[in-house]
């Protein structure tokens, strides 16, 4: 799968690796769209959905 451009994308599915069911938990930790994924950090995200 090729990368799509930062500008195409508006919806979290639209992303690689990110399939529904991930795009439907993201929202509970404040990822509504894939720009507010940027300078997220992986590992403190990890923890939000352990915690």
């Amino acid at each position: 799968m090729k990368n799509p451009s930062r500008d195409s994308v508006s919806r979290l599915e639209e992303l690689p690796y990110i399939e529904k069911t991930i795009a439907a938990d993201l929202p509970l930790i404040g990822i509504n769209h894939p720009g507010t994924l940027i300078w997220r950090a992986p590992f403190a995200m990890y923890d939000e959905f352990s915690g």
